[in-house]
């Protein structure tokens, strides 16, 4: 009788530690099933959040006002600037953009004798998004809007063939355009992001309108101007 009573309490203290033991590796389990989901959650959550940097060079064409074409002055083909913008991903599919913004520009006399030649540098701030990507001859676009919003740090122009030039040499012409340097710019760019899977680079086609009117537009550029901005992300 007595080794009967034993024998129960035996198996009775058996089964209470099966018990407890798979219980406490079910939790034990639980809580590194959670862990792992909260790690990979974190991660996926900090790949989407990662901040990049794009790095490159403007191609810009600046069009002559209809007084300068009048005369037979040219802009150059194409305008070389530079750009670092810093893209914080909204989504998988959404970024947005600040940075800073470099660019050169000139208009200058085809007439052998007279006329006159403008040097400028523009430095801006890019404050810009993403829209919508869409889908067109088998090639996924996307668009990006924004405002570049900055200031003509310096403006150089030369004058000959009149009474300041009677000899016919290039001479500069004095400038006053401190409270008229400002530019807000409306931009737009496509990007084919197709061709910009078949290297490290990004190819983005722009075109910019200017919002407000400055010394430079009255006499030298046009609002509108437009090219080609080539980036390599970091």
């Amino acid at each position: 009788m007595i080794q009967i009573k034993s024998l129960k309490r035996l198996l009775l203290s058996a089964s209470l530690l099966v018990l407890l033991t798979f219980s406490a590796n079910h939790s034990l389990a639980f809580h590194r099933h959670h862990i792992s989901n909260d790690s990979t959650n974190f991660a996926e959550k900090t790949t989407i959040k990662k901040i990049s940097f794009l790095v490159g060079a403007n191609f810009t064409k600046y069009l002559p006002t209809e007084d300068r074409k009048s005369l037979g002055d040219v802009t150059a083909p194409f305008n070389l600037g530079s750009e670092i913008l810093l893209s914080y991903p909204i989504t998988q599919d959404w970024n947005t953009y600040i940075g800073i913004n470099y660019q050169y520009g000139k208009v200058t006399s085809t007439h052998p004798y007279y006329g006159r030649r403008t040097w400028f540098h523009e430095l801006s701030f890019p404050i810009l998004t993403d829209l919508p990507s869409f889908k067109l001859f088998k090639s996924r676009f996307l668009l990006r809007t924004g405002l570049y919003i900055g200031t003509n740090v310096k403006i150089k122009r030369e004058s000959r063939g009149n009474k300041l030039t009677a000899d016919n040499e290039w001479r500069d012409v004095p400038l006053n355009y401190k409270d008229d340097r400002f530019i807000c710019d409306y931009y737009f760019g496509l990007q084919n992001q197709n061709l910009n899977a078949l290297s490290p680079f990004y190819f983005t086609f722009f075109i910019k309108h200017q919002l407000n009117t400055n010394f430079l537009n009255k006499d030298d550029i046009t609002k509108f101007k437009f090219g080609v901005q080539v980036k390599i992300k970091l």
